[in-house]
């Protein structure tokens, strides 16, 4: 891992949740924008995936949608990635967001969104919704550092 995104960590489960630490100050990462989410996750990704297969993160907020943490939750796959809605919900909970975001990147470069991240995103928002949770928005990326957004193209 970067030593810039080596902040003090959590472990739920198996899978590190990194929350805000001196060693990176996430409180000062203001996401106002669908573009804000993607560069935030394009270069998450370029630290801790690859353009090989899929990778999935999530990323916590708070009320005032600065980011209080983020994890790394699965690599996948050519053509998908698990993403387990049960743990998203866990961590999220546990690190008191108030926002989540999501994203996967698609290694084949497109950025068409298939049925199943639809799927997954209708899923994950009302199952969050349970807990007062907001999902912002899911993303996926490619190489190019293009991006889709559900919450921009009014799917979410």
């Amino acid at each position: 891992m970067n030593e810039n995104l080596k902040p003090y960590s959590r472990y739920v489960q198996k899978y590190k949740l990194v929350l805000d630490k001196p060693l990176v100050k996430l409180d000062r990462i203001k996401i106002n924008t669908s573009a804000d989410l993607s560069v935030f996750f394009q270069k998450l990704n370029a630290v801790e995936g690859d353009d090989i297969v899929e990778h999935f993160y999530v990323a916590f907020f708070n009320r005032s949608k600065s980011l209080t943490g983020y994890t790394y939750l699965s690599r996948g796959g050519i053509t998908g990635v698990v993403a387990d809605i049960r743990v998203i919900l866990a961590m999220a909970i546990q690190s008191g967001a108030v926002y989540i975001a999501v994203c996967h990147n698609h290694p084949s470069g497109s950025l068409q969104a298939s049925k199943a991240d639809e799927e997954l995103t209708r899923r994950l928002k009302e199952a969050a919704a349970t807990h007062d949770i907001q999902l912002m928005d899911h993303i996926i990326i490619i190489s190019d550092e293009s991006y889709f957004s559900f919450a921009d193209e009014g799917i979410l």
